[in-house]
């Protein structure tokens, strides 16, 4: 059975890494994956109360924003996907 965590675990082994961000940064070479408007969105990945989960940054939002107990929550401190230099 694939899931969302085996795929990230493929995807960083392999041409990935987490790199810290916070406030709406996001680090060079940082996967792009989708689109607000004209404005892209990132993966990241951060903890809700102890629990880990993956969501978006849109960087124009000072925030990440992830799913927990079936609603959005907006994180100041996070990890972004990016492709390794």
């Amino acid at each position: 059975n694939w899931n969302i965590n085996t795929l990230l675990i493929i995807l960083i082994l392999y041409r990935y890494e987490w790199l810290h961000a916070s406030y709406g940064g996001v680090p060079k070479n940082a996967i792009i994956a989708g689109m607000s408007g004209f404005d892209p969105l990132y993966i990241a990945k951060s903890s809700i109360n102890g629990e880990p989960s993956v969501g978006k940054v849109h960087s124009g939002h000072e925030c990440a924003y992830l799913p927990w107990g079936g609603k959005e929550h907006s994180v100041k401190e996070y990890e972004v996907l990016v492709w390794k230099k």
